[in-house]
């Protein structure tokens, strides 16, 4: 049996970030994980994550929005150059030009009016985590696929609610095509919550 500490916050928001940060950290001085994801489309919360960990081993990996914000006329890059540098002195590694994991399930459903089996898997983490465990696996599969992090490794990732952090995990990293694959060592596996909301936050895109 093992017995650890979760942390969880009343209401979702980035006013949660330091203290995620802080469960964070208080996991990685167990010395078993050597990979930390983080959601962050300025920068602002994975410079703060690094100025965090500056005296650990871990590698940490900041995922951005995808291009595909193009697509609806929005700002990209989205990283400031001034967090850009920070992030280059910190030695953390940026992830900018991988597609949303769940972009896809927008376009099956603007056409076929269905929900298809990816939407549902990722309303179900909103269900259970809120939209920082949606972003938390969402990055962590994007970052498999940038080829930042090795599949079936056991890593840290953290999402947010509309900026910042709110919802850390520890999770068995994956290729997202392997959620249901046959081999089961190849799936997603949430191993450990480290923080989270109680009180979650509805949004209302279709993913």
């Amino acid at each position: 049996m093992i017995k650890r500490e979760v942390v969880f916050f009343e209401k979702s928001g980035e006013h949660n970030t330091d203290h995620v940060i802080d469960a964070v950290k208080e996991r990685v001085k167990q010395g078993d994980l050597t990979y930390v994801v983080v959601a962050s489309n300025s920068g602002k919360t994975a410079i703060k994550l690094a100025e965090a960990m500056r005296d650990t081993k871990v590698k940490i990996i900041c995922v951005t929005e995808s291009p595909q914000r193009l697509d609806w006329k929005a700002k990209w890059p989205t990283l400031t150059e001034e967090n850009r540098k920070r992030l280059r002195e910190l030695g953390v590694i940026m992830v900018e030009n991988i597609p949303y994991a769940s972009y896809c399930s927008v376009l099956d459903n603007n056409r076929w009016q269905t929900p298809s089996p990816d939407t549902l898997v990722y309303m179900t983490l909103r269900t259970v985590g809120g939209a920082g465990l949606k972003v938390a696996m969402e990055v962590m599969f994007m970052a498999v696929w940038a080829s930042v992090i090795p599949p079936e490794e056991n890593v840290i990732s953290i999402g947010g609610t509309d900026g910042g952090a709110d919802t850390a995990i520890v999770v068995r990293s994956a290729f997202q095509e392997n959620f249901f694959a046959s081999e089961v060592s190849k799936r997603p596996m949430v191993r450990e919550i480290l923080a989270m909301s109680i009180e979650k936050k509805w949004q209302d895109e279709p993913f």
